[in-house]
């Protein structure tokens, strides 16, 4: 293979990666099932690797023929114009076809004497050198692959894309700036932040040899997992059965268990699938890794990859490909140059146009919101009485105390089994008789048959709106998706917002990949402060906590979206007395709480005085109370006169009726 095909193959290898053909061709589900017919469109376009005899080959795609016909075009064009030039110079040396070598190079000798025409031979044996280098245009052709491979390599990282903003072949970077005095930028500013976490939906895979199996978890085992998994816990999956499904697909199904991920477990998944079908050890085990990392792994979506990468693109010809010293060079290297930027620009727009279509894709899903999977409601038994009425509780009380008797338990509210345990008898009084009450047992409808969570609701909301009764909503969620979801009902009806983001630290740091620890932790958070703020009315306000290790890009964050002018303090808040051992340095005993408001009418509130300040500010006038001695200096060594004589300085008020004015 020569080096042109192996430019060739190695750039379609990167191609074939940052579009996920191969993906898309095995994986049977959601995304890769719509992008399946985009790909084929790539593939025409790139051609694909294919290997014979043990070495690999391009075959087919439109990249060849582009390339070809770019190079010809330019090649054509610019022969023609210097064969003609050419010409004219000949007849004007008297330089005829059918000479030799040796006699041309006389006449030109001969010319080149007299300074009239110095110039013109010159510009005749440039011509000639232009044009036999461009009788071989493979090391062009070359090249092109190679810068093409080095602009989409350096953006592409472990399926994301990150466009770096290079600026220079010494790997300085740009910014897009605002021409503020101050910025705040991170790495992966423009991008989504997908926080990692099992999703646990079938991951259907079509194996090489034609055969499909769906990886899937055990319902109950996973939920009882999940309860008890802490933020910090590790989780992994062991093999529980491989079953074949009516429809000839293999069912996998896992068990998901609380600790740590062994190779010895995956191989034994694997050895479980190859019981029944008789598929490759290793392709087995590339996609049961690929459905753990899609579990476990956070993700990047670029909200404008089609324009960063054609930004970045249009920097990348201008520093690296059409390189200001090479151009001024006196050969024909700036003719080479000039049509390799002008060919690579060509091909790298295409490519980047079907990147942008998945990307976008992607983008727009996530963007879309979400269906409300379930919806749980909890009211108590003394508000189901005065709502329901007494007779509906009465005659569904048995069905709810046997639904709700094992949760009420581990609630700490007792063993209740009987009726009467579910009321409270308030003893007879001077002032009234005994009578007795519901108690208040919260009854969740997630016990209960959807007959009667429905009847109960209906029962409840007949003289009342569902939103009337409600005393609050818990979402459990992504927070970006709930907040996008709660939107459009509550923008503008907060009065306060609190948050308490993940703080990044060793302790408990975000799932992060790239090296993009605190980037990704700020990517995340840019989205949610500023769809957030929609939910504050004018004078409302928000309070962040955090601690040291992510503050400073938190405030950063907060007056991107909120202003500068309308961060009302930074308070710190003591909660661990003892401090927190740190690997170096002092140990830290306190975390941060960031206040900032909607607007200039967001003002924090006075707290109300104690007793003794109350004893303190004893006058009062028609501005409210206030203390005499706050008029002068108080406190230290010179409060009173004899300790400065010379700086008392008496003011003598004149008595009218007995005031002193």
């Amino acid at each position: 293979m020569t080096t042109i095909e192996q430019a060739e193959v190695r750039f379609v290898e990167l191609m074939a990666e940052l579009f996920q053909l191969d993906e898309a061709e095995r994986l049977d589900f959601g995304f890769y099932r719509v992008i399946r017919h985009h790909n084929q469109e790539v593939k025409a376009f790139l051609g694909q690797v294919v290997e014979k005899n043990g070495t690999k080959a391009l075959e087919g795609g439109k990249l060849s023929e582009i390339l070809a016909t770019a190079f010809r075009k330019a090649d054509d064009e610019e022969a023609a114009g210097d064969r003609l030039r050419l010409k004219e110079i000949e007849g004007e040396f008297g330089i005829k076809p059918g000479m030799n070598d040796q006699e041309r190079r006389d006449l030109l000798d001969q010319a080149e004497r007299f300074p009239a025409f110095k110039s013109k031979v010159d510009e005749y044996r440039s011509l000639q050198e232009q044009l036999r280098a461009s009788e071989n245009v493979g090391t062009d052709r070359r090249e092109v692959l190679n810068r093409l491979y080095q602009f989409f390599s350096r953006h592409y990282q472990d399926g994301d894309f990150i466009v770096e903003r290079r600026y220079g072949r010494d790997g300085s970077r740009y910014i897009r700036s605002t021409g503020e005095d101050t910025e705040f930028h991170w790495a992966t500013e423009d991008m989504y932040y997908i926080k990692s976490g099992d999703t646990f939906t079938d991951f259907i895979v079509r194996l090489s040899n034609g055969e499909r199996i769906v990886f899937s978890v055990e319902p109950e085992e996973l939920q009882k997992t999940r309860a008890g998994l802490k933020p910090t816990d590790k989780a992994h999956y062991e093999i529980d059965t491989v079953t074949k499904a009516e429809d000839g697909r293999y069912m996998v199904l896992l068990k998901y268990l609380k600790g740590a991920q062994s190779n010895k477990q995956k191989d034994d998944i694997v050895k479980a699938i190859q019981g029944h079908i008789n598929a490759d050890e290793a392709e087995l085990k590339r996609w049961l890794n690929h459905f753990v990392a899609r579990n476990q792994s956070d993700f990047f979506i670029h909200k404008r990859l089609g324009a960063a990468l054609r930004e970045d693109l249009d920097i990348f010809l201008k520093t690296e490909v059409l390189n200001a010293d090479q151009l001024l060079i006196d050969t024909d290297l700036p003719r080479r140059l000039i049509r390799v930027g002008r060919i690579v620009r060509e091909i790298g727009q295409q490519i980047i146009d079907f990147l942008a279509v998945l990307e976008d894709f992607q983008k727009s899903l996530w963007e879309k919101k979400k269906l409300v999977f379930t919806t749980r409601y909890v009211i108590t038994l003394d508000r189901i009485a005065k709502l329901a009425g007494e007779d509906w509780l009465v005659a569904h009380l048995p069905q709810i105390i046997a639904a709700q008797r094992t949760e009420w338990k581990d609630l700490g509210l007792g063993d209740i089994s009987k009726a009467d345990q579910c009321r409270e008898v308030i003893p007879a009084d001077l002032a009234q008789e005994a009578k007795s009450r519901w108690l208040p047992l919260p009854l969740d409808t997630k016990n209960f048959p959807d007959d009667l969570k429905w009847e109960l609701l209906a029962r409840c909301s007949a003289s009342h709106g569902i939103d009337e009764l409600l005393d609050g909503i818990a979402v459990r969620s992504d927070n970006w998706q709930a907040l996008n979801l709660l939107e459009p009902k509550f923008s503008g009806r907060c009065d306060v917002l609190y948050a308490d983001p993940p703080y990044n630290t060793d302790a408990g740091p975000i799932s992060y990949k790239n090296g993009y620890r605190r980037s990704s932790w700020a990517a995340m958070m840019q989205d949610r402060v500023e769809l957030s703020r929609r939910f504050l009315g004018p004078a409302s306000m928000a309070c962040f906590t955090i601690d040291d290790f992510q503050k400073n890009e938190l405030v950063d964050l907060l007056e991107r979206s909120y202003t500068p002018e309308n961060l009302l303090g930074i308070t710190v808040i003591k909660n661990s007395p003892s401090g927190r051992p740190t690997v170096r340095g002092f140990r830290v005993n306190h975390e941060y709480g960031v206040f900032v408001g909607n607007s200039g009418a967001s003002e924090i509130g006075l707290l109300d005085r104690s007793e003794a300040q109350e004893k303190h500010f004893g006058e009062q006038d028609e501005k409210g109370q206030f203390a005499w001695e706050n008029f002068r200096k108080r406190g230290g060594a010179t409060t009173h006169r004899d300790a400065r004589p010379k700086q008392y300085y008496p003011v003598i008020l004149p008595i009218v009726k007995g005031v002193y004015s």
